[in-house]
């Protein structure tokens, strides 16, 4: 929470090889629970505080 990250986020960052490796998985998971919730892109991600 201190980080603003889920916990699956969390997960992800200390398993990635390197910072952009966490970002695109980040954005790949977080697009699919967008996609699964029924939301927009752009709804989700003003909702969750993400860069379009």
């Amino acid at each position: 929470e201190q980080q603003g990250l889920f916990a699956w986020e969390l997960t992800l960052k200390l398993t990635a090889h390197s910072p952009a490796e966490f970002e695109a998985q980040r954005l790949e998971v977080h697009k699919e629970v967008a996609q699964m919730a029924g939301l927009s892109w752009f709804e989700y991600c003003q909702l969750h505080d993400l860069p379009v």
